[in-house]
């Protein structure tokens, strides 16, 4: 077992179970974990494998993630590229450690859990690694069908961000919202009457890649872009939001 290069651990069951990690400790050579439909006692198990690559956690529940916060544990992550939590109920959802992981590269967070219907909470704990390349973030109940097969296609679009809760003063949407290829915003919140430019500055860059866009429940939109008063930035087109 200390060879073990693949985990995969799957309860088939309707009710999650506890796991036991402790033999986890022996796995020194693991690169890749993956558990489904588990309960965890925490997370800190991690830390004694050292090469471990990937981490994805489908249908779990656990404390939370603050136990990866010490320099310990997080210092010993230096192999870790891949997280992916995907349905996990956690008692206290802070992220902040996740900035801490080295060599993270690859992120997928999805819950569509009503408490995410404000997502501010989540993003003033949360700002973007920076090795991070590709991302996945669904959070709220956004009745969108495009997840039902999520676990296979985490990253189908290398840069996703579904919010149903969007603040315009958040920096770190801003930033995340910017890269993203697919973007869904709902219930759009600061004031803001259009995406460009009171959203988004084309000056500053950024939105240059996005495939697809899509705005639910926002009353205060009324553009998206807006350009009669920046005929420098763009042409004197103005597309107005049904």
């Amino acid at each position: 077992m200390r060879m073990l290069k693949v985990l995969f651990l799957k309860n088939e069951g309707w009710v999650t179970l506890p796991l036991s990690t402790m033999s986890f400790k022996t796995l020194t050579d693991l690169r890749c974990l993956i558990l489904c439909n588990w309960k965890l006692s925490g997370i800190s198990f991690v830390r004694d494998m050292k090469k471990l690559q990937s981490l994805s956690l489908y249908d779990c529940s656990l404390p939370s993630f603050l136990e990866l916060q010490t320099d310990a544990v997080v210092t010993h992550l230096t192999n870790l590229k891949l997280l992916v939590l995907h349905e996990c109920d956690m008692e206290r959802n802070n992220f902040e450690v996740i900035r801490k992981i080295p060599q993270l590269e690859e992120l997928c967070i999805i819950d569509s859990s009503e408490e995410w219907d404000d997502c501010s909470e989540f993003f003033k704990t949360f700002s973007i690694p920076r090795t991070l390349q590709c991302y996945v973030i669904k959070l709220g109940d956004l009745d969108d069908d495009d997840d039902d097969n999520g676990r296979l296609s985490c990253f189908s679009d290398k840069r996703t961000l579904l919010l149903s809760h969007f603040h315009i003063s958040n920096g770190a949407i801003k930033d995340l919202a910017k890269k993203a290829k697919v973007l869904l915003m709902a219930n759009i919140q600061g004031g803001a009457k259009n995406i460009i430019p009171d959203i988004f500055h084309m000056k500053e860059g950024g939105m240059n890649e996005l495939n697809e866009l899509q705005i639910c429940n926002s009353k205060e939109i009324e553009y998206l872009v807006d350009t009669s008063n920046h005929l420098s930035e763009a042409g004197s087109s103005v597309l107005q939001v049904a």
